[in-house]
């Protein structure tokens, strides 16, 4: 990298006399003399900001790290000037040796989650008399649905995926998602809104609960509107109730002409329906936001015609098991009990 913090040059003779007459030079050899020295330096500006959205660049809604070391590198290495951000994620370098740098992040404050976005931290050409501003963005490592289930609890993360319900504003905002073949559910989301069978990018950390995995959500971003309505997994009642060995834990199933075992008030959390197609025994939740009428179900002369929902694990003494969660009253339909 160019310091320039002296200039050495060989002069006739007759010249370094001149100049020392004016007192410029102090030299007893005339033939090599030192002209002046020259502190060559700029300033710099670094504005550190965490990707919250994952779009892979600084935006107004990413918040400032405080806090962290900044370091104005040599790219063949060797740092130059390191500072600590204020709580603006800010940071000011004045009087830095001009020449090639490159912006980096102290290992220690990144940890094995984090990761600096190669595009926002490139090398740059300080020269004298430069303000510079530069802008690292930091970033959370993305992971498919299949990889976020097997990773331990406590890693923060992105996924992306297509909703297979909506929430609320407020209450319950549990969002299940699908990508491929695998299905996660995502609990008690901080912040955004989505439309069923959106493509969304969520920032979590991932979590269990009843001992499946699980992401605790913060943000939900949508990507692209619905263009196609999820469609249900076709199942028995018996692998909805072992959500196949529990691969299908949040997805979104289809259980068909079952006969009603029982019907159960359990007020404020809903009414509960336990089904059985002859496979095993499945409980179907009407959550009380559905506002469902318990005494409007007879077993004895109607049979479950059809059942849609969302599989949600629940524990049964020492034993998880899922039950099937409708989103709307509209989808569970009853049909006569057939005769003769």
């Amino acid at each position: 990298m160019r310091t320039a913090t002296s200039l050495r040059q060989r002069v006739p003779p007759i010249l370094g006399v001149f100049l020392g007459t004016f007192g410029m030079v102090a030299c007893g050899d005339t033939s090599s003399v030192d002209l002046l020295s020259i502190d060559t330096v700029g300033t710099v500006t670094a504005k550190l900001v965490l990707d919250s959205d994952g779009n892979g660049g600084a935006n107004q809604t990413d918040p400032p790290l405080e806090g962290w070391t900044v370091e104005l590198a040599q790219p063949a290495g060797g740092t130059v000037v390191t500072g600590l951000t204020d709580a603006d994620g800010s940071v000011l370098f004045s009087d830095v040796p001009v020449g090639l740098l490159v912006p980096a992040l102290s290992p220690g404050d990144m940890g094995d989650t984090l990761s600096l976005i190669p595009s926002t931290a490139q090398a740059f050409t300080l020269e004298a008399g430069d303000q510079v501003t530069v802008s690292p963005v930091v970033t959370l490592p993305f992971f498919t649905l299949a990889e976020a289930r097997d990773l331990p609890p406590g890693k923060p993360l992105f996924v992306e995926g297509t909703t297979l319900n909506t929430f609320p504003t407020t209450g319950e905002r549990n969002l299940h998602l699908k990508s491929g073949g695998s299905y996660i559910r995502v609990l008690s989301v901080d912040s955004g809104t989505v439309a069923l069978g959106d493509s969304v990018r969520v920032r979590a950390r991932t979590s269990i609960s009843e001992g499946v995995p699980t992401l605790d959500g913060k943000m939900v971003y949508r990507l692209g509107s619905a263009t196609a309505t999820p469609v249900p997994v076709d199942l028995t009642t018996g692998e909805a109730a072992g959500a196949r060995g529990g691969a299908l834990d949040a997805a979104l199933v289809k259980v068909s002409t079952a006969d009603i075992i029982e019907v159960l008030d359990e007020e404020d959390e809903g009414v509960i329906l336990v089904v059985d197609d002859g496979s095993g025994l499945l409980t179907i939740r009407l959550r009380s936001f559905l506002d469902p009428d318990p005494d409007s179900i007879d077993p004895e002369t109607e049979e479950l015609e059809s059942g849609v929902g969302l599989l949600v694990p629940v524990r049964v003494g020492a034993a998880v098991v899922w039950e099937l969660q409708p989103r709307s009253i509209q989808e569970v339909s009853f049909s006569d009990v057939p005769t003769g």
